[in-house]
């Protein structure tokens, strides 16, 4: 009997071979899609952010930005790898610095490049939000509204800490969201992370920290019987916590929360007297601030957008549009002072209502046309695309003007707006330009001292960004009670700044001076100091002169560099030798200072001999010096790859010097009274010693 299968059989079929491989592949192909599309609007996010990203110079605060992060990158001190402290600032803007800065040579633009950074950061997770919260197409719509919006165009190409607030605040929402729909370890260390990154930008990210959660609470409703919500929420703050207690850890921490409150905060009395004029005004600039930075129409999107819950009454328009007003007040109504920058966070975060916004009127074009039928997509689409293109506009054509000529762009004004500290005041470095090519091309023609205003950010921030830790580079702070001549006269004898000043190297001071003309130099003026003028730029808006000066030092001691150190063996260099005149006291001595350095670690203690002779080739030894480099302190199988050795000697002449004396220095081993091979790299060689200078007889005399 022929066996029949029922219609109500349930038996499992085998699938076609074909599916089973159809869905993978599928798959595969739906992630390549996925992450080819995430590769390439990141590629133009960058290009966008990148071109022209020195076109604004310098800002103040930027110049002090890079010296954090090239004490953190450069100084072995974990002191200075938090620097940013001691200014009541969390260190996480100049950490992120420190890689660009690693691998570029610009530095305002590899300073820059953290901001950036931080932007593309925003941008995706501004898309993912829209894409979870609302679908696909409102997520394009905030990334793409986030990407040619002249609010974040200018501020993720300047290197503020606000943009990276911003970055932290959306990155510890989207965590949140995750977390609370699904509370599994890994999502609440996650959630602990992003908070902590948090925290370590600015202190006002407080109230992003005690805000977030309550916020992702009004998107995905929080598990609260589960015990597994409770622990995961214990272990985000734990880490949170202990990020901060690690802060709180620094001998600065004490200048966060009262630095803060002191300078930009309303004391509680006055709070309490309800300062509505100062509220009032604060409002006004963040408006004035929304209409430059936001062109119309975009701005209406951004209103319209906070405005919109009103009217949809859906969990996610209130939860992101209450978050954030929230973000702006709790500024505005405790602030003493405005900085339109200081909102840049609570505006990002109106860029997901402002893209839902402009959905729904997207939606609302395409419904108008769709009375004219199906036969008339191309048509519903134009329209879409058009009234798209109409917003979007202004900002492309604003963000253009700011990549040309930043000075050019109406910005917000006021006495505290950016028009006048990126535009019209001495807070950026318009103007500096030849300084800044002046000191780049100094710090590659070997050592020189840079002396900086001590006090303001202004040129010490400029300066420092373009000299700090550069090759031969020894800045010097100037002390503004005494001129600079004698602050480094009065350094320690063994300063390596003295030294190179007293040695006839260059020394130049880095100003800004008030002078409403260039023969004016106020710094020569009163005849203390003695120099030229090298560099002289003013500044385009104001009376206001950035120079660079070349000082005349009196010249205490000889200074040898030798551009092809002498070899000694195989990995030991001779790098220079300076040379101290002889004394009214002790005539018949010669101090001098040998600067060594390995290029491995050796396992030899090598002894060094240094010899002054008299006359020719022939001439008779007239002082001689044998021992361990730094009088035994500094063995040679001690020393570090790369660290440079100062070994100071003092020749005690033993017999008759008249005329020229030649100076000649060797290395031995002690057990053997061998030699090592010397190779001079140009400079004589005998009997493997290198002949390192010739003392005139006008220095050397005749004694005995």
């Amino acid at each position: 009997m022929a066996l029949v299968r029922p219609l109500t059989d349930t038996t499992p079929r085998a699938a076609p071979s074909g599916l089973t491989v159809a869905l993978p592949r599928a798959l595969v192909t739906a992630r390549v899609r996925a992450l080819a599309g995430a590769l390439g609007a990141a590629v133009v996010f960058l290009l966008v952010r990148i071109v022209k990203l020195d076109a604004l110079p310098l800002f103040t605060d930027e110049g002090f930005y890079i010296e954090w992060a090239l004490y953190a990158l450069h100084s072995p001190s974990l002191a200075d790898k938090v620097m940013s402290m001691t200014d009541g600032k969390q260190p996480l803007l100049p950490w992120l610095m420190v890689p660009f800065l690693a691998l570029m040579d610009d530095r305002t633009v590899a300073g820059r490049m953290a901001p950036v950074t931080a932007g593309l950061v925003s941008f995706f997770t501004l898309f993912w939000l829209g894409k979870r919260l609302y679908g696909g197409r409102v997520g394009a719509l905030a990334a793409l509204l986030y990407l040619v919006a002249p609010l974040s165009y200018f501020y993720d190409r300047i290197m503020l800490y606000d943009g990276l607030i911003a970055a932290c605040a959306l990155l510890s929402f989207a965590a949140g969201v995750r977390w609370l729909e699904r509370p599994t370890f890994g999502r609440a260390l996650a959630l602990g992370g992003c908070l902590a990154l948090t925290l370590l930008t600015k202190p006002s990210s407080l109230a992003v920290v005690v805000s977030v959660l309550p916020a992702a609470a009004l998107v995905q409703a929080p598990r609260w019987r589960d015990r597994g919500t409770w622990i995961g929420l214990a272990l985000a703050g734990a880490v949170c916590v202990a990020v901060a207690g690690a802060l709180l850890l620094h001998p600065d921490a004490a200048k966060l929360l009262p630095g803060m409150s002191d300078r930009y905060f309303l004391a509680p009395d006055q709070l309490a007297g309800l300062p509505w004029p100062v509220w009032a005004e604060t409002l006004r600039d963040i408006g004035d601030g929304m209409v430059h930075y936001l062109p119309a129409p975009l701005w209406w999107l951004w209103a319209a957008g906070l405005c919109l819950p009103l009217f949809t009454r859906r969990k996610e328009d209130f939860a992101l549009a209450g978050w954030s007003v929230w973000l702006a007040l709790s500024l505005v109504i405790p602030a003493k002072i405005y900085y339109f920058r200081y909102y840049v966070p609570a505006l990002v975060v109106a860029v997901l209502p402002a893209a839902r916004a402009l959905d729904v009127l997207l939606r609302g074009v395409d419904a108008a046309a769709g009375p004219f039928g199906p036969g008339y997509l191309l048509l519903r689409r134009s329209a879409m695309v058009a009234v798209l293109v109409l917003i979007l506009a202004p900002g492309v054509a604003t963000d253009v003007r700011l990549a040309l000529d930043p000075r050019q762009v109406p910005l917000p004004g006021g006495p505290r707006g950016d028009a006048f500290h990126f535009q019209s005041s001495h807070n950026t470095a318009w103007g500096f330009a030849p300084v800044a090519h002046f000191l780049d091309q100094q710090v590659g023609l070997g050592d020189a001292v840079y002396v900086v205003p001590a006090l303001g950010g202004l040129t010490r921030g400029w300066a420092q960004a373009n000299v700090l830790f550069e090759p031969g580079a020894h800045v010097v702070l100037n002390d503004p009670r005494r001129n600079p001549v004698e602050q480094i006269l009065a350094l320690d004898a063994d300063d390596e700044a003295r030294r190179i000043a007293v040695g006839g190297g260059p020394v130049y001071v880095v100003t800004s001076e008030w002078a409403d003309a260039p023969s004016a130099a106020p710094l020569l003026e009163d005849g203390r100091v003695r120099g030229e003028m090298v560099v002289d730029a003013p500044h385009p808006a104001i009376a206001l002169r950035h120079r660079v000066y070349r000082l005349d030092m009196p010249r205490h001691l000889d200074r040898v560099r030798f551009p092809q150190p002498p070899a000694f063996g195989s990995h030991i260099r001779l790098l220079g030798v300076d040379i101290e005149p002889a004394s009214t006291q002790s005539a018949r001595e010669r101090t001098l200072t040998l600067y060594w350095r390995t290029e491995r670690r050796l396992d030899t203690a090598y002894a060094v001999f240094v010899h002054l002779v008299a006359g020719g080739l022939d001439g008779a030894k007239v002082a001689q010096h044998d021992g361990d480099p730094g009088d035994g302190r500094l063995p040679t199988d001690r020393w570090k790859p790369g660290e440079i050795i100062r070994d100071r000697r003092t020749l005690t002449l033993t017999g008759p010097a008249c005329g020229p004396l030649r100076l000649l220095v060797g290395m031995y081993d002690r057990k053997t009274q061998a030699r090592l091979p010397a190779a001079g790299g140009g400079l004589a060689v005998r009997d493997n010693a290198a002949e390192l200078y010739t003392l005139p007889a006008s220095v050397s005399g005749c004694a005995g």
